[in-house]
């Protein structure tokens, strides 16, 4: 009569001479054998082969009692053990046994996947690195990342290197309206060179200044009031919002524009800003290789549109029309700007030379533009008119320290726009800041004046509507320049 014997007596391994086993590999503790193997991962790989895996889970689950206390520890080599063993193509250095027997480990194939991609990766030639000289020229360029030994510098060099860096460094930040074909930005030095060749004189010291324009500023700008001046009060509540801004950036700058400093609310004047005006009536040299930046200034005063403008209906109809629309109103929101702003924050790194740079664009825009309506007014017959003194503008450039008063005007006989100063008022000495209080005052209303009166002339004497507009209303971007020939082509295109 058979028995079967269902849980046979497993053997144990021979012993193994620990001179066969080498020295660098250590030995499996207890506790990873019995613990199931992770999952492989690209960081992880796995302890034991699959197969082997497998083969241990179904002899423990027979008899796993007489298994954990009969089994001796044994060294399982992992699968990279046995890739190094393959490829040298020497024994093993841990004890095998028969192929039948049943604790044989078993053998990884002889060519894997990865061992036929890792022989065919470096059986490839590495690709030849010709020199510039022997280089073919169909051979595309190799980058040879060698390092080439170096002199090193002296202490000289690196002290010169420094000095000459904030120089390097300066001239190529990017510059306010700077250009991607070189023009230059309006906060950088050679931007004075596009002015003064674009038919505008900067006169930083007003000595330029023609006297009569000097009388007129001085009789009706820069004059005293009658009126009741700013009390102290007011004047510490300037002084105090002077000196929070003084590390601001340029955004709350304009709460200085907002104060009794600058009263530029008034009926029948309408404020704009930071909108871009046209280029049609900025001054412009067509022989000259760069143009002038396209105004944009933080804040100016115009007249008032609709129903608060007083423009009569035909008055309206010349200053909608296409051709005098861009010398008309060249920004949004009001129409032949007479004041402009140019607000700049020393904490962000404004300057008031780049203020300066830009105010003389604007106003030169504002006299150009009146001075294109009052020739095509002269031409329909219009008379009594001076073209100098009936064109000025002004402007302001404003730090958190300072405030200084241009004005802008032209000289028919010179064929140049001037930017002539007038005034400078500190934000921090009271008398000072009554007057510039009491010369934008004046400024609005010789603007609501004398001034409008002559516009409003000038307006009526072009109704109805010339005919060489008609003819020539599709092309309204000629000319530039109001005192330039008009038969000389324009540039090709504003770089």
């Amino acid at each position: 009569m058979s028995i079967e014997v269902l849980c046979p007596k497993p053997q144990r391994p021979h012993k193994r001479v620990l001179a066969d086993i080498t020295s660098d590999i250590s030995p499996v503790s207890k506790h990873a054998r019995r613990s199931s193997p992770p999952l492989p991962t690209p960081s992880t790989p796995s302890r034991r082969p699959i197969s082997q895996s497998l083969k241990d889970f179904d002899n423990r689950s027979a008899c796993p009692r007489k298994r954990r206390r009969l089994q001796s520890p044994r060294f399982e080599p992992t699968d990279n053990q046995h890739l190094q063993v393959i490829r040298s193509g020497s024994a093993p250095p841990w004890p095998t046994c028969a192929p039948g027997s049943k604790h044989c480990l078993p053998q990884l194939p002889t060519e894997s996947p990865v061992d036929a991609w890792i022989s065919a990766v470096s059986s490839l030639d590495p690709r030849p690195i010709y020199s510039p000289s022997d280089r073919p020229s169909t051979c595309p360029a190799i980058v040879n990342l060698s390092k080439d030994k170096r002199t090193p510098l002296s202490l000289a060099t690196i002290k010169k290197m420094s000095q000459q860096q904030p120089q390097y460094a300066q001239s190529q930040e990017p510059t306010s309206g700077a250009s991607q074909n070189g023009r230059p930005g309006t906060s950088s030095p050679l931007y004075r060179d596009t002015i003064y060749n674009n038919y505008i004189t900067m006169d930083l010291s007003g000595r330029r200044l023609p006297q009569k324009l000097r009388d007129y500023a001085d009789e009706h700008i820069l004059k005293q009031r009658t009126s009741p001046q700013l009390g102290d009060e007011v004047i510490s509540e300037i002084i105090d919002t002077a000196e929070e801004l003084a590390d601001s950036s340029e955004g709350p700058t304009n709460k200085l524009l907002r104060t009794s400093m600058f009263p530029i609310d008034h009926s029948g004047i309408a404020e704009g800003g930071n909108t871009p005006w046209n280029t049609i009536a900025l001054p412009d040299n067509p022989e000259y290789e760069f143009s002038l930046a396209a105004p944009k200034p933080d804040a100016y005063l115009g007249y008032s549109r609709g129903q608060q403008s007083g423009w009569s209906t035909s008055q309206y109809n010349v200053i909608n029309h296409l051709r005098a629309r861009p010398y008309t109103q060249p920004g949004r929101g009001n129409t032949f700007p007479f004041l402009v702003f140019e607000l700049k924050s020393e904490a962000a790194g404004g300057t008031l030379y780049a203020a300066e740079n830009q105010a003389a664009g604007s106003g030169s825009h504002s006299v150009n533009a009146l001075l294109w309506l009052l020739q095509e007014a002269q031409r329909s017959g219009l008379s009594d008119t001076d073209l100098m003194m009936d064109t000025v503008s002004f402007s302001f450039v404003i730090s958190h320290r300072e405030a200084v008063f241009y004005m802008h005007w032209q000289s028919t006989e010179e064929k140049r726009f001037y930017m002539s100063r007038l005034k400078s008022y500190s934000t921090f000495e009271p008398d000072e800041i009554r007057a510039c209080n009491n010369a934008v005052k004046n400024t609005v209303e010789d603007a609501l004046g004398a001034r409008k009166t002559k516009i409003g002339s000038a307006l009526q004497a072009l109704f109805p509507i010339p005919q060489h507009w008609n003819q020539v209303c599709t092309n309204p971007l000629t000319p530039t320049a109001s005192f330039s020939d008009n038969s000389r082509p324009p540039k090709k295109g504003r770089r």
